[in-house]
């Protein structure tokens, strides 16, 4: 079953509705089918939400489609909250797994950077121009520090 996901429509806001699924045949939704909405004051929305996004809910179905509506304005603005220092934190906190993956310093260490280049470069890393002349506990060192810096409040 393909997702299409669509902002909800005026009517909808209205009425208070922030999540709707329509399964459908078709890439629009059939003037006969069934639509569920969500409002924000339902009980158990988050649990209905879930249900109406996987899949394998819907198996053995005659639908093609699930039309997805929902508050993009709302999203976006919970997207806007998240605090960038989570994302440091974590992946500090993948990076220092290598101590437990890498068999010897050299594992470990490139463990350490590949993660970090994994999760910083397009946010400005830039690993020195001799990283790769440096002897491994200078790399240990010099990761160790960017790591207890990533973990730091900011």
């Amino acid at each position: 079953m393909k997702k299409i996901y669509k902002k909800l429509t005026k009517d909808q806001k209205d009425r208070g509705i922030i999540f709707s699924s329509s399964l459908s045949k078709y890439t629009v939704e059939e003037n006969d089918g069934l639509i569920h909405e969500v409002t924000a004051d339902q009980e158990n929305k988050d649990e209905t939400i879930r249900r109406l996004l996987d899949d394998s809910f819907f198996n053995n179905s005659p639908w093609y489609y699930n039309i997805i509506r929902k508050d993009m304005e709302l999203e976006n603005k919970h997207r806007a909250k998240k605090d960038p220092k989570t994302d440091f934190k974590t992946i500090a906190t993948v990076a220092k797994m290598g101590a437990f993956f890498g068999k010897d310093l050299k594992e470990k260490n490139d463990w350490k950077a590949r993660m970090l280049r994994a999760g910083l470069e397009t946010k400005g890393l830039q690993m020195p121009p001799d990283w790769d002349t440096l002897d491994e506990a200078e790399k240990q060192k010099r990761l160790d520090d960017v790591l207890r810096i990533l973990e730091e409040e900011l």
